[in-house]
């Protein structure tokens, strides 16, 4: 994929204490990318958030692994999880610090709402759709997103997190491992868009990632900054504020 976590103006090497290292192209052709983990975190701009899921590599003994598939003509990476698995199992919220948790820690410039999204892929449309995902926020010792009904119902309601030690399910209905999708739902039988609680411009946050459905898989992460009031463009794919942060950039590594 062509992506990076910093971008330069000539080819260089940047090492860092956390022995980070990038090497980017004065063409912006793809180049490998390195993990971004805390006290560096993906910096928000203009209120959108872009991370490639193989930004973070698995441990060894996780149960993720890179996978490449074709998607619209292009090589595409994934992180898929229990890919080998030829039986289907809806996996548990997971324990703290399992070594199957990817993390995603990240700054954001503007305060506000954000909408998430996962791409993924899935082998089926109702079933293994799925994965965990948690948002703790460390300033307010809190848990968990809002939820948004799809459609006419504009309702907003705190999803409780508490009974799945901070996770909630979030999945998708395309149903295919031939077919990335950007939608992200939760709450079964009553589709709902994920949105954060409120976060606070300067501050880091980290959205973690656990495998609910086998050979689910994930390719990018997206958040944006999205308004609940009036214009409402925490819902619609077809609003501007959704096609912006699907197409913007991805997100650089701040190194502290």
């Amino acid at each position: 994929m062509a992506s990076t976590c910093r971008t330069l103006s000539t080819v260089a090497t940047v090492a860092t204490a956390a022995a980070l290292a990038v090497v980017v192209a004065l063409t912006g052709a793809p180049v490998a990318a390195v993990r971004c983990a805390l006290p560096n975190a993906y910096e928000g701009k203009s209120g959108v958030i872009s991370i490639e899921a193989e930004w973070q590599a698995p441990s060894r003994s996780s149960k993720w692994s890179r996978t490449d598939r074709l998607i619209g003509g292009r090589r595409t990476t994934f992180l898929a999880y229990k890919a080998g698995s030829h039986t289907h199992r809806v996996e548990p919220p997971p324990r703290k610090n399992a070594n199957d948790i990817l993390s995603y820690p990240f700054t954001v410039d503007k305060s506000g709402n954000y909408r998430v999204l996962l791409r993924s892929a899935a082998p089926h449309k109702s079933e293994w759709n799925d994965a965990w995902v948690s948002l703790p926020d460390p300033y307010r010792q809190t848990h968990g997103f809002i939820r948004r009904r799809w459609g006419n119902n504009k309702a907003w309601t705190p999803l409780n997190a508490a009974a799945t030690r901070g996770w909630t399910k979030a999945y998708q209905n395309k149903g295919t491992t031939a077919q990335a999708t950007f939608d992200t739902f939760t709450v079964d039988h009553k589709p709902s868009v994920l949105v954060t609680r409120w976060l606070r411009r300067g501050r880091t946050y980290t959205l973690r990632v656990a495998g609910r459905g086998t050979r689910w898989a994930l390719d990018r992460i997206v958040l944006f900054q999205c308004t609940r009031h009036g214009r409402d463009d925490c819902v619609l794919e077809s609003k501007a504020a959704f096609q912006a942060a699907i197409r913007a950039p991805r997100s650089k590594c701040r190194v502290v």
